[in-house]
């Protein structure tokens, strides 16, 4: 999508710099072909001036049409992209999950397990951790070593490539996100 809308772009560059080579061109050539006619006195000064208003009555509404063709194909790539998304299918959703009782909470294991954000490198690979329960655990470390991560994989926001994270006996993937 952004080599489409740096082709629009560049495209839209040599179409405005295209229009005004041929507005200038034609500024130059009316009043180049008409100053010789005035000199002839062919025409009158009047009559020239009145050709070279309505070169800018002309030359103006069409620049702009033509100006508009790259705000209107930027506007294609959007929507197109908007609809791929629109067409990606829904995440399906558990409707098996549980709700997490107090009783029900157990030690947090993260089992070899496997995240990253996109296509960035890996953030944890098969990482293992075991938080007992009932005990305070401190989680230290320099800024964006993954921490807040940590935090967003045990509230199921991302999906991990792979491992479990468990609450007691229960996947988190099972557990109802509000319980979480």
């Amino acid at each position: 999508m952004l080599r489409s809308i740096f082709a629009a772009a560049k495209g839209g560059l040599y179409v405005s710099g295209g229009i005004q080579i041929v507005e200038q061109s034609m500024v130059i050539a009316i009043l180049w072909i008409g100053s010789s006619q005035v000199i002839n006195q062919n025409i009158t000064p009047g009559t020239l001036m009145m050709f070279y208003s309505l070169v800018g009555y002309v030359t103006t509404p069409i620049s702009s049409l033509i100006s508009s063709n790259s705000t209107i194909q930027e506007a294609l790539i959007v929507s197109d992209r908007l609809f791929q998304i629109m067409d990606l299918e829904q995440e399906e959703t558990n409707n098996d999950t549980i709700t997490l009782s107090t009783d029900m909470i157990g030690d947090i294991c993260f089992d070899n397990v496997t995240f990253r954000y996109g296509s960035r490198k890996f953030v944890f690979d098969n990482f293992n951790l075991t938080i007992l329960k009932g005990r305070t655990t401190a989680v230290v470390d320099e800024s964006d070593s993954g921490k807040t991560t940590l935090i967003s994989l045990l509230q199921n926001i991302y999906p991990i490539q792979s491992g479990k994270i468990k609450i007691g006996d229960y996947d988190i993937g099972r557990i109802a996100n509000k319980s979480l």
